[in-house]
């Protein structure tokens, strides 16, 4: 499996998934928050990209995740905002709201404020969630440095590499080769 770069191209990236996802005939949609829809930009940038692209939720506001993505309340309120749980509702929610086979999501402190010490700056937590393929559905929490725009660019080259490397592992058959 590819090792997952922040400093990947975002472009190249791009194009790979959605690449894939045409062979594969399904879709992909986005829920941002942290990203403030960095990754949907990356993906609309590339011609042709609605031919899989769905659209995307910048899921800035609490109220955002609850009300139109369906995040539980036990997610916002008792585990947190940032957290892989909230993260994967987000994905999932998504998904569903735009009727999408996959969807990435992320949610996090890009800074220079916010964090706590469970979840400092820099931290993100990121989603796939696969409709036709549960087994590839991902959390990961990532940490990043640097400032604002930095920890933004960052998230969104790996969540992008995230979702290429899961993609990778599907053949145009729809058949998952994982081990």
């Amino acid at each position: 499996m590819n090792t997952i770069s922040p400093t990947a191209d975002a472009e190249a990236l791009t194009a790979t998934i959605l690449q894939k996802l045409g062979e594969l005939g399904e879709t992909l949609a986005t829920a941002e928050s942290c990203t403030g829809g960095a990754i949907a930009h990356a993906i609309a940038r590339i011609p042709g990209a609605s031919g899989a692209f769905r659209g995307s939720v910048v899921a800035y506001s609490p109220d955002v995740k609850r009300h139109l993505l369906g995040v539980p309340d036990l997610y916002l309120d008792d585990i947190g905002i940032v957290s892989r749980e909230t993260a994967m509702a987000m994905a999932a929610g998504v998904s569903h709201a735009l009727d999408a086979d996959w969807a990435l999501s992320t949610t996090g402190y890009a800074g220079p404020a916010g964090g706590d010490a469970r979840y400092p700056v820099g931290t993100v937590c990121l989603a796939i969630y696969a409709r036709r393929h549960p087994q590839c559905a991902q959390t990961m929490t990532a940490h990043f440095v640097g400032n604002r725009a930095q920890c933004i660019h960052s998230a969104t080259q790996y969540a992008l590499q995230m979702l290429k490397n899961t993609l990778s592992l599907l053949n145009c058959n729809n058949q998952t080769q994982f081990s």
